[in-house]
C-alpha cells in the first residue's frame, strides 16, 4: 500500500489539481493548436500537407498525409497520441487538454518511481512537481510541446530504472529508444540526455561502465527512437540544423543572462506567460528569492554530499542550466521548465536529512504553489484568457461556420488560422497573407480577419492592411469581435460581391 501511494499518489494529485485549474477555458492557442493540428488532418484534412512547414514534415500513406515533425525541432509525438483520443471523443479542447494532463501525470510517475526504487530520499520530488504551478500549466495549457516531452521523459526514467535493476542488452535497447524519442518529442531535450549523462559519468566514473553489447544495445534504440528526426533531416536537406544555424541571438552575453535568470527565477514558481494569460501580477520579490534561495542552498549541499545521487542530480541540473543560458538560441520560460524536475530532486535530496528546515521550506512552498495555482483557475474563469489565449477566438469560429462556412477567408495576423482549423475539426479553410514582405496587397471580394486590441502581432503589416481595407471599405462590412472584458480582439471584414449567405 506505502508503495503504491508513493508510486501513484503524485501522479493522482497531479491530475486532481489539473481538474481543478479546468480545460475549458482559456481559450485555444495558436501554438497549442499548432501540436493538435496533424491529429486533426489525419482525421478530416486536407488532400495537401497545407498545415506542415516543410514537405518532408509529412508523408504520403494512401492519400492522407501523415505528420513527421510540427516544426523543425519539435516532432509529432502528441499528434499521434491525441489521433484516438480525437477518433473516439471528437476533436475538441477538452479531450485535448486531458490527454495533456495525463502526458504530464505520466512524467511524473516516471520519477515518481525512479525515486521509489533508486533515490528513495527524494520522494519528495513528485508530490513537490505535482502542485507546481508552472509544470501544471506549461504541460495543461501546451503550446510549447512539452507534454509529449514531459511523458517521453517520464518513459526513459522507468526504462533507466528497470535497466539498473536488472541490467540487460534489451532493457538498454529500452532505454536507448526512449531517450532517443525524447530527443524526436523536442530536439532541445538534448541538452538534458546531455546533461544526464554527463553527470552520471562524472560521479560514477568506473561504475559507469557497462559491457559492450549493452552499449550497442543502447546506441541502437537511441537510433530507433529518433528515426524518424533523421529521416526528416534527410528529406528536407537539413532543414533542422538550418533552423538552428539561422536562429541564433546577437545581444549581449550580459543581457541574455540577465533575461534569462529572470524567466528562471518565474518559472521556478510560476511563469508570467501564463500569468499573462488572466492578467496576473508579478510575482513579488520574496517569493522569488525563497524559490532561488532554497535552489541555490540546495545545490550547494548536494555537491558537498558523499551520497552519489545527489551529487549526480547537482550536476545535472548545473549542466543544464549551463546549457540553457550559453546558448545563442532563443531561450523562452517552457524551455526552462525542464529544469524544474531536476530543480525538484535536488531540493528534496538536499533537505531530506534537515528536517526541520525542510518542515518549513515544504510549508511555504505548498502555500505559494496552491494559492498561484488557484489564482490560474480563478483569473482564467473570470477572464476566458486574454490576448492569444482569448476564448473569444470560438465566437469567431462559431460566426464564421453559422454564415460561412463554405467559403475562404483570409487571415491578416498571427494567432487565428490554426485555433480556427482545430476547433473547427479542420473545415474552416484560411490562408494567412501576413508573412510575406512587403505585405500582401489586398484584393476586393475576399473575406479578411485581422488581430484587434491585444491580439495584433504583426503591427507594420497590419497597417499597410488597414490602409488596403479604408480604400475597399464601401465594399465590405465590418464585424468586431470583443473578449470577456470588452476588449476588441479581432476584426472581421466581409465583402459584399455576389450572393452571400445571411449574416
Amino acid at each position: 500500500m506505502k508503495r503504491t501511494v508513493q508510486v501513484l499518489g503524485p501522479s493522482v494529485l497531479y491530475l486532481a489539481m489539473a481538474a481543478a485549474l479546468g480545460f475549458q477555458e482559456p481559450g485555444l492557442q495558436y501554438d497549442e493548436a499548432l501540436l493538435m493540428s496533424g491529429a486533426v488532418q489525419m482525421l478530416h484534412g486536407p488532400a495537401h500537407p497545407a498545415i506542415q512547414h516543410h514537405p518532408a514534415a509529412a508523408v504520403n500513406a494512401g492519400g492522407r498525409w501523415l505528420p513527421v515533425m510540427v516544426a523543425p525541432y519539435v516532432g509529432a509525438v502528441k499528434d499521434y497520441l491525441l489521433l484516438p483520443v480525437f477518433a473516439v471523443f471528437g476533436i475538441n479542447i477538452v479531450a485535448a487538454r486531458c490527454t495533456a494532463a495525463l502526458l504530464g501525470a505520466i512524467g511524473i510517475l516516471g520519477l515518481a518511481a525512479f525515486v521509489r526504487g533508486h533515490v528513495s530520499r527524494a520522494w519528495a520530488a513528485p508530490w513537490l512537481l505535482a502542485i507546481h504551478p508552472a509544470y501544471l500549466d506549461q504541460i495543461i495549457y501546451d503550446n510549447g510541446a512539452l507534454a509529449a516531452m514531459m511523458a517521453v521523459a517520464g518513459l526513459a526514467l522507468l526504462a533507466l530504472g528497470a535497466y539498473l535493476r536488472r541490467p540487460g542488452s534489451i532493457r538498454a535497447a529500452l532505454l536507448g529508444c526512449t531517450a532517443g524519442l525524447l530527443v524526436y518529442a523536442r530536439l532541445n531535450a538534448a541538452w538534458l540526455v546531455i546533461s544526464a549523462t554527463a553527470a552520471a559519468a562524472m560521479v560514477w566514473r568506473r561504475g559507469f561502465a557497462a559491457p559492450l553489447k549493452h552499449w550497442v544495445a543502447l546506441a541502437g534504440g537511441g537510433l530507433i527512437g529518433v528515426a524518424p528526426l533523421i529521416w526528416y533531416e534527410l528529406a528536407s536537406n537539413w532543414q533542422t540544423l538550418r533552423f538552428v544555424s539561422r536562429e541564433q541571438i546577437s545581444a549581449g552575453w550580459i543581457e541574455l543572462w540577465i533575461y534569462r535568470l529572470d524567466l528562471l527565477s518565474n518559472v521556478l514558481l510560476s511563469d508570467a506567460d501564463r500569468r499573462g494569460i488572466w492578467g496576473g501580477p508579478e510575482l513579488a520579490a520574496w517569493q522569488r528569492a525563497f524559490v532561488c534561495g532554497l535552489l541555490g542552498a540546495s545545490v550547494l549541499i548536494c555537491l558537498r554530499s558523499k551520497e552519489r545521487w545527489s551529487r549526480a542530480a547537482a550536476f545535472t541540473f548545473l549542466g543544464l542550466a549551463a546549457l540553457l543560458m550559453l546558448t545563442r538560441l532563443p531561450v523562452g520560460e517552457h524551455h526552462l521548465l525542464t529544469l524544474v524536475p531536476v530543480a525538484a530532486v535536488v531540493c528534496s535530496l538536499a533537505l531530506a536529512p534537515r528536517r526541520r528546515l525542510a518542515i518549513t521550506a515544504a510549508v511555504v512552498y505548498v502555500g505559494l504553489a496552491l494559492y498561484w495555482d488557484f489564482a490560474f483557475a480563478r483569473g482564467a474563469r473570470e477572464t476566458g484568457g486574454q490576448g492569444a489565449w482569448s476564448d473569444a477566438i470560438h465566437w469567431v469560429r462559431d460566426y464564421w461556420l453559422a454564415h460561412y462556412a463554405n467559403e475562404e477567408l483570409y487571415i491578416l495576423d498571427w494567432g487565428f488560422r490554426l485555433n480556427l482549423y482545430v476547433s473547427s475539426g479542420g473545415t474552416i479553410r484560411s490562408t494567412e497573407l501576413f508573412w510575406a514582405t512587403p505585405p500582401t496587397k489586398l484584393q476586393p471580394c475576399r473575406h479578411y480577419l485581422i488581430g484587434a486590441g491585444g491580439q495584433a502581432h504583426f503591427k507594420a503589416a497590419a497597417a499597410s492592411f488597414r490602409r488596403d481595407l479604408e480604400e475597399l471599405a464601401p465594399l465590405y462590412r465590418r464585424i468586431v469581435f470583443y473578449d470577456r472584458k470588452q476588449g476588441p480582439y479581432a476584426e472581421l471584414y466581409l465583402h459584399g460581391c455576389g450572393i452571400m449567405a445571411g449574416g
